[in-house]
């Protein structure tokens, strides 16, 4: 099984798309803590979902997105 341990704890929209992006099957995120909350653009975008919990804009899961490729 495939892990992917991810800096932030990602929504279950963001969990698919890092998924998908890394081929793991599985995330292991840090709660409470470093990037806090990682939620899919559209709804950073809208303020809905734990987009205002998040610090980062609607870029991030994208960044996280791009960087999980280089596990494969």
């Amino acid at each position: 099984m495939k892990l992917l341990f991810v800096p932030g704890e990602p929504t279950a929209g963001a969990e698919l798309k890092l998924l998908e992006a890394s081929g793991a099957q599985r995330t292991v995120s840090l709660a409470n803590g470093y990037l806090g909350y990682i939620e899919t653009p559209d709804l950073v975008r809208q303020g809905k979902g734990e987009s205002r919990r998040q610090y980062f804009g609607p870029q991030l899961l994208d960044v996280l997105s791009r960087a999980s490729q280089r596990t494969r």
